[in-house]
């Protein structure tokens, strides 16, 4: 999931390695600059961007986890009126098989359920129709007694 997240990021990566490597040979070049250490420079300026990742692939998975995560307004976004980045789009189809996954137990179970009840009803009408003929036949008896 970070690999894709850095992935669509590339162009800011590569921006930052070409902006690194253009104040790197700055350095180099303006003797300006003869006292201050590149390394150090590098280092803190790596250091500021992988920090700067790491928080917005929290903040961004937080909020891909909270826009996603009722499922019940999740039924009714369209695929049309919401455009996802790469990265939200692997979330959003993870949770839409998840709940395709569900619906389709959830609507076995009310099939079985249909079937059990009608395999109920049939029985009790089975067997309300001999004990309804016996009834009558008792009360014929005891009208003709």
């Amino acid at each position: 999931m970070f690999t894709l997240f850095l992935r669509e990021r590339y162009p800011w990566i590569l921006f930052f390695i070409v902006l690194l490597a253009s104040m790197n040979l700055l350095f180099y070049l303006d003797t300006g600059f003869s006292g201050v250490s590149i390394v150090y420079f590098n280092i803190v300026t790596f250091s500021m961007v992988s920090f700067f990742l790491v928080v917005r692939y929290t903040i961004e998975t937080r909020q891909v986890k909270h826009y996603l995560g009722n499922i019940s307004e999740l039924n009714k976004l369209s695929s049309e009126s919401i455009t996802f980045t790469p990265y939200q789009q692997k979330y959003a189809e993870v949770i839409h098989s998840i709940i395709e996954t569900k619906e389709l137990q959830l609507n076995n179970s009310k099939i079985q359920l249909q079937e059990e009840t009608e395999n109920l009803l049939a029985w009790v009408h089975e067997m309300k129709t001999p004990l309804t003929a016996m009834k009558l036949m008792m009360n014929k008896s005891r009208i003709l007694s």
